[in-house]
């Protein structure tokens, strides 16, 4: 008979925070900016897209010629909805959260609205973007970009 010693080893966990009162509120209020920082930087450079489409004068008059171009850019009020979104947070927490516990869950689901407000303008305005039709340039037009979502800019040339 071999005999085996096996020690049972309980993992040590990595001390998170400091003994500091509130270091636990204090580093979701960083994963909260984190999150913010994320979001905005990934809507604003996401958000770009473009389409063009020309038409010409008939009979093959190339100086007839009239040509379009529809650009989606990122909406302002995306970027000031996220930050609208942390700074009412912080507000909550300060006056209505009693307990640690709940402090904790304000900040995580304000950090979950801004993801989902990010992704959700992301979404909204690359369909909206996808199944706009390119209008006829020796035509009158109107567009409508997906507002507030994205915002957008129609370029002619003639």
């Amino acid at each position: 008979m071999t005999g085996r010693v096996t020690q049972a080893t309980t993992p040590v966990a990595a001390r998170e925070t400091s003994d500091l009162p509130g270091a636990v509120i204090i580093a979701r209020i960083r994963r909260l900016l984190v999150v913010a920082i994320i979001a905005g930087v990934a809507y604003t450079t996401l958000m770009h897209a473009q389409k063009s489409g020309c038409s010409t004068g008939g009979a093959g008059d190339l100086a007839a010629e009239r040509c379009i171009e529809l650009r989606i850019l990122p909406g302002p009020l995306v970027v000031v909805a996220i930050v609208a979104v942390v700074l009412l947070a912080l507000g909550r927490v300060l006056r209505a959260a009693v307990l640690e516990a709940d402090a904790l869950r304000i900040l995580d689901r304000a950090a979950l609205l801004i993801a989902v407000l990010a992704a959700g303008s992301l979404l909204i305005g690359f369909t909206w973007f996808a199944l706009m039709p390119i209008p006829d340039p020796s035509t009158s037009f109107s567009v409508f970009f997906p507002f507030p979502f994205a915002s957008g800019d129609v370029t002619t040339t003639p």
